[in-house]
């Protein structure tokens, strides 16, 4: 699943770069204009992937926190059943 995401996104981030740049080179105007547009461009790309890899960082750390809860709720199964085990085996 982690591989099929990043290729979605990397795809996605691409596409939208090379969709956003050839929208303004085609577009006519001057060339002092199309630099400006494509900085400013360029700016908003890094601003709205930065905000992309903040969210999956935020979904990342969601999930590892699920997981460690999970495996904690497990470790006190395994132990009550163990307990439980043994305290029948005394019997």
């Amino acid at each position: 699943m982690k591989n099929s995401t990043t290729s979605f996104f990397t795809g996605l981030i691409s596409g939208v770069a090379i969709g956003a740049v050839l929208g303004i080179l085609f577009a006519p105007d001057k060339g002092v204009n199309t630099r400006e547009k494509i900085s400013k461009k360029a700016g908003e790309i890094k601003d709205d992937i930065s905000k992309k890899i903040d969210d999956i960082k935020h979904y990342a750390e969601d999930a590892v926190g699920d997981i460690k809860e999970k495996v904690s709720e497990a470790k006190e199964k395994v132990k009550d059943i163990k307990e439980k085990a043994t305290k029948a085996k005394k019997k």
